[in-house]
Order: structure tokens, then sequence, then C-alpha cells
């Protein structure tokens, strides 16, 4: 197994290995599990040994190229699962589960209004929910706690700076310290990885009991349990992928906090003297950029840094 990996290493990358290719290694393991449980472990023991030794030794790597398989088709979908996590989902749907999650919000503002004279403790622990498990605005907020955490990390720069956090960071990663990128993907790596495996327990637990009540005759119990243990790895899972995605939006915060005036200076654009400034040019840029508003674009100018000008002064101090 270590040497398959190792092999793999070469040909895959880091987040479909541990992001994808582990959590189908899980679930199969689990569903084979299940099986070998459904015949009995002396039974499923006496049928190894009765096969083939070519068998026995290809059948293995035979499920490990079925695996791979299957993690490649997941892969494929990994983005669509976030964004159902995350609650994108038909209009209809999102406006009647927002129902329920926008008065929570409310409720957790007016008590933070109402701690700030009183107890400062609990009044920091609602800014701390409010600032890292809501966006700032009503009409940002999505059904589930997941979309709400990365819409609150998506939506800070605009709020705080006045750009759009979900158009430039593609365009600041390259820019960042290679820490800050490490942790940045790190904590996405975590956050899809305890996704897929959300989804597949989901599944188990599904198809698990469906094969011991129907296929192998089992009782209604062991498809129970099968149920239950399904679903509370799958909620335990969403939990950690919740508290991954604090952490990386942290990790965004302080990306644009720290790096976004690099954006300007890559782009050859001279830095902002002040707040107000700062936001005129992004909306400027934005309008060019994102809208094709070539009116916006007229109001920019550039700012060239020459680097062989700065070289050349460099070799004459010397």
């Amino acid at each position: 197994m270590s040497s398959l990996i190792e092999k793999a290493g070469g040909l895959f990358d880091r987040y479909f290995l541990l992001g994808v290719w582990l959590p189908t290694f899980l679930a199969t393991a689990a569903a084979l599990a299940i099986v070998a449980a459904s015949m009995g472990l002396a039974a499923a023991v006496a049928l190894w040994k009765a096969m083939p030794t070519e068998l026995q030794t290809w059948l293995p790597a035979l499920a490990l190229v079925g695996v791979t398989a299957v993690a490649i088709v997941l892969r494929a979908f990994t983005t669509e699962i976030v964004r159902a996590y995350e609650g994108y989902w038909p209009d209809w749907l999102q406006r009647l589960a927002r129902r329920w999650v926008i008065p929570r919000w409310e409720r957790l503002r007016g008590e933070r209004s109402e701690l700030a004279a009183n107890d400062l403790r609990r009044y920091a622990n609602a800014q701390m929910r409010l600032h890292l498990d809501y966006p700032a605005r009503a009409n940002l907020i999505l059904p589930t706690r997941l979309g709400n955490v990365l819409r609150s990390a998506e939506s800070y720069p605009e709020t705080a700076y006045g750009l759009d956090g979900v158009f430039w960071w593609p365009r600041l990663t390259p820019l960042l310290p290679k820490g800050m990128q490490e942790s940045a993907s790190g904590a996405f790596l975590q956050v899809t990885t305890l996704l897929n495996t959300a989804t597949l327990s989901t599944v188990i637990a599904i198809l698990g009991p469906m094969y011991l009540w129907r296929v192998a005759g089992r009782s209604a119990w062991a498809s129970v349990i099968v149920l239950l243990v399904g679903l509370v790895l799958a909620r335990c899972c969403y939990c950690g992928a919740v508290a991954q995605a604090r952490e990386f939006g942290l990790v965004v915060r302080a990306a644009f906090d720290l790096h976004r005036l690099d954006l300007l200076e890559a782009l050859h654009l001279p830095v902002p003297v002040s707040p107000d400034a700062e936001r005129k040019s992004w909306t400027s840029l934005e309008a060019w950029l994102y809208n094709n508003d070539m009116l916006k674009a007229a109001e920019l100018r550039f700012v060239h840094k020459a680097k062989h000008q700065k070289e050349g002064s460099g070799s004459q101090g010397e």
C-alpha cells in the first residue's frame, strides 16, 4: 500500500490523494466490511482461502484501481458537492431554508447589542460568531452553517476595503508568501476531505442497511446500527468541515489585510493614500476587468517601475 501511494504521488497531486482518493478508499473498506460482516467472519475468511493464488494476488490491485477510478469521478463532482453543502440550492429551497437562518442571525445581532453594556465576555463571543459565522448583510446569508462561514470570509474584503473577494482571490493567491499559500490550501483541503467523507458516509448509511436487510437477510437491528453509525460519522465530518472553513476564512482575511495592495503594484497601479481612495480604485478596477467598463478604465493611471533602472542604480552605488 505504501509503495502504491508513493508511486501514485507522482501521478496525482496531494489534493487528489488526500481530498478524494482517501475518502473513497475508506468508504470502499467500510462497504467490504459490511459485506464480510453479513457473511460472517469465518465464511469470509474461508471464501478468501478458497480463491486461486493468482486471484488473491490480482484482486487487491484491481480493487485499488477501481477505487482510483471512482475517486477520479468523485473529483469531477467535488466542486458541486461543496456547493451543495454551502447551500447553493434551487431558489425556492434557498428561500424556504433562509427563513430559519435569518431570524437566528437577527437574534444574535440583538443579543450583541444588549450585551455591549452589560457582559463584555458574552459580547465578545457574540461578536466573534457574527464575524466568523455570518456575512455582514442579510441578503448574503445562505441556508447552511458551512455556506455562511465561507460567505463571511468571501464578503469580508468588500465590507472592509470595497473589493470583491471572490473575484480577486485567484489573482491574489500567486502573490502570497509560500507559508500563507500552504495554510490556505491546507485548510481548504481538509474541508473538501471531510465533505467527501461525509458524502460517502451518507451513501454507505443508505445503501448498507438496504443490502443487509434486502440482500443478506440480516435483522433490522443490524441495518439500524449501520444507518446510525453512517449518519453520525457524516454529521461529525460536516462539523469538522465547518471548523476547518473557519480556519480557511481567517487565512483569507489575513491575506487581504496584508497583501491586497500587492495586487495594485502587480497591476502597475499607484497605491492609494487613504481608505476612500482605495475603495474608488477597486470600484474602477472591477468595473473595467469584470464588466468591461472602459469609462472606469479611463480613470486609472499606470505607474511603471523598470527593474533595470533599479539594478543600474544599485550597481552605480556599488
